[in-house]
């Protein structure tokens, strides 16, 4: 064999030898590839599970703010209701106040009036009784 020919075989040898590494080396790029379009397909997946929590909890607490009320807010009505229970019992006692006031004048009126009936009563008797003295 001559120079030339071992040369060739050689190059062929060799050309070979890199086809079969760049073969070697794009199955494993096109393994990445889909090992990576897996993944990706994975996490699309699992990203739209885990969005579909959230839209859920989103929606629970929209509820729970639609019916809950804050510290502030709680505060400021419950303090909003003791004045008003305490105007309410300042008007109530000045209604019974103003109540009592009214019976002891109507009990003033009424003993006047049975005072001047009685005083009317007295002098017609008085008159009766010397308009028919014998």
């Amino acid at each position: 064999m001559s120079n030339a020919e071992e040369i060739r075989r050689i190059a062929r040898d060799e050309s070979a030898r890199v086809h079969d590494v760049l073969d070697e080396r794009f199955r494993a790029i096109e393994q990445r590839f889909e090992a990576n379009a897996a993944a990706l397909k994975h996490q699309a997946t699992e990203t739209e599970r885990r969005l579909g929590i959230l839209n859920g909890e989103h929606a629970t607490l929209a509820q729970m703010k639609d019916t809950y009320v804050s510290r502030e807010v709680y505060n400021k009505d419950q303090d909003t209701m003791r004045m008003d229970r305490a105007l309410a019992i300042d008007r109530a006692q000045r209604i019974e106040d103003l109540a009592k006031d009214q019976a002891a004048q109507n009990r003033r009126t009424l003993l006047m009036a049975l005072c001047g009936l009685a005083t009317a009563l007295v002098g017609w008797a008085i008159t009766l009784a010397f308009h028919y003295v014998p």
